[in-house]
């Protein structure tokens, strides 16, 4: 499927005030998408000015690899053009590794050097979000609870004492911190939580289960990671994301979204199924099926 001859339907303009969440893909510098998303012979130098063709939104997850420098924040900002960006948190302060002792002043530290970069794409600039993505191995233990409080207090204060414009986004991906309390906890600390699409696997949470926790208080984002069973546990970084959502499935998640959308609750939509394209794929897929969505409530 050449995407890249598909014009995304949300770039067109409909009458009345009714919009929808920004929907795109996790990261949009992929060799793999030449030929799919980006026309043969794509330099990758110009892999974003195609993106943008195609959306309007891109979670940044080069971040979560390396610490980003200020030279990196700024050129990427320059880039955007019209993109928001949301930006992953260092994996080095969301995966803190058991055997790797780290002190608070560790995290202070590197906080505030992810900060620094950080501002340097500002003013306003393109970020809107920063994205804190926990693995499975974070579990709801007491020095997890109390390292994800650190961690968020850090994070928001910061936001605070340099007067920037940012939501902060908690994503788990183990079952036991699907509980109310865990995002009324996030809600009073300024934080949005993230709804997940995983796999149907034991201690991972369904789409459901999460909503029926978070009850009255409504997710700000959507990241869906593919459903493959067979590599979640033992793929790599690409095995584990190669799935393409089939047209029924995709329905499914649209009845799902409809009440958040009405509530207009969900800020961005991100697709992290990257391999060959298969995101960008199921990113527009969606976007057709929610268009009815849009004309029905601004008509209504």
């Amino acid at each position: 499927m050449d995407t890249h001859s598909i014009v995304n339907p949300f770039f067109f303009q409909y009458p009345g005030d009714f919009t929808l969440p920004k929907i795109g893909t996790s990261g949009f510098s992929y060799r793999d998408w030449i030929g799919t998303v980006y026309p043969r012979g794509t330099k990758s130098s110009d892999f974003l000015e195609h993106y943008q063709r195609l959306f309007t939104f891109c979670e940044i997850n080069s971040t979560y690899y390396h610490m980003p420098s200020p030279s990196m924040i700024q050129g990427l900002a320059a880039r955007a053009g019209t993109l928001d960006l949301t930006i992953k948190l260092p994996g080095s302060l969301t995966h803190p590794h058991p055997d790797t002792p780290r002190t608070p002043q560790d995290t202070e530290n590197l906080l505030d050097e992810f900060f620094t970069s950080l501002q340097a794409g500002m003013n306003p600039g393109p970020i809107r979000g920063i994205l804190l993505q926990f693995p499975y191995r974070f579990g709801y233990t007491k020095e997890n609870r109390w390292y994800l409080g650190e961690l968020t207090e850090g994070v928001v204060s910061r936001i605070r004492d340099r007067d920037i414009s940012l939501e902060v986004f908690v994503e788990f991906r183990k079952s036991d911190w699907n509980k109310q309390q865990v995002y009324r906890g996030l809600e009073s600390r300024g934080c949005r939580w993230v709804l997940c699409d995983l796999p149907s696997l034991p201690g991972l949470p369904s789409m459901e289960d999460q909503l029926r926790a978070g009850g009255s208080i409504p997710p700000g984002y959507l990241r869906l990671h593919g459903r493959r069973q067979d590599t979640w546990w033992q793929g790599t970084a690409v095995s584990r994301y190669d799935y393409l959502y089939s047209p029924d499935e995709l329905t499914s998640i649209t009845g799902v979204l409809r009440p958040l959308l009405s509530e207009k609750s969900i800020q961005y939509i991100a697709f992290n199924n990257h391999h060959k394209g298969k995101a960008a794929v199921n990113a527009i897929q969606l976007s057709e099926l929610l268009l009815p969505f849009i004309e029905e409530k601004n008509q209504g």
